[in-house]
This record gives structure tokens, sequence and C-alpha cells, in this order.
């Protein structure tokens, strides 16, 4: 877990270090050679950088720490439960819209509907109408 975690940090400081020493000759091979340092069991660097920096760093802000994970927790928390509010309503909504989309007299067989009465809105519509009723 040591070396995880010490390759998490050296991962997040090699984005901002990146973008200012891509330049320099052998940079590839020396953060090749540092992710082998750290892992090799004679070097043991990851232990080594844990002991001598992480630990004692996160012992100094330990309640820091884990207010910011407590916090963290509780925004995540409230967010899905917000979400899923929000997606249950939309869902009851679409719901209901489809029922009602349905109609209410269908026969068994064919499906057709009986007893509708329709209504046009438009002058086309009520054209269109009547010329099926004629047909």
């Amino acid at each position: 877990m040591v070396y995880w975690l010490i390759l998490a940090v050296f991962t997040m400081a090699e984005r901002i270090t990146d973008a200012f020493v891509f330049w320099f000759p052998l940079y590839s091979e020396a953060k090749v050679v540092c992710v082998v340092w750290l892992w090799h069991r004679r070097t043991q660097g990851a232990k080594l950088l844990y002991e001598a920096f992480l630990k004692p760093f996160l012992l100094e802000h330990e309640q820091e720490v884990d207010k910011c994970i407590d916090e963290s927790r509780t925004r995540a928390t409230d967010l899905f439960a917000s979400y899923w509010s929000r997606a249950m309503g939309y869902a009851q909504t679409c719901f209901y819209h489809a029922l009602q989309s349905f109609p209410q007299n269908q026969s068994a067989a064919g499906g057709r509907v009986q007893n509708a009465q329709f209504t046009p809105n438009t002058a086309h519509q009520a054209a269109a109408s009547s010329y099926y009723k004629t047909s």
C-alpha cells in the first residue's frame, strides 16, 4: 500500500512538473528510473519516502484530512439523494404521461379504439378528418 500511495503522490507531482521540465534531456528516462527506485525491493524508495515525508505530514494534518473526507462524503450523499429524487420525480411524470396517452377503450381483438372522439385543432386536421370519414 505504501508503494501505491507514494506512486499516487508522484503522479500528482508529475502532472504539475511535466508542464515545466518536459524538455530536459532524458526526462522521461529519469521518471522511469524514479519509479523503479520506488518499486525495487533492494532500494525500498517508496518506504523511505513514506517514512521520511508523507507519514509525518499525514500525522500532522490527520484531523483536517478526516474532516475533508467527512465533508466530501456528506456532500456526495446529499448530491446522490438530490439526483435520485429528481430522477424518481421525472420517472413518475413520464409514467403518468404514458398512462394518460393510452386509449381508454380498446377491444381485445385488433386493438382499435371504440367510441373515441377526435376534436381537430386546425383546419388541416378538420379537413383530413372529414376526408377519412367519407372514404
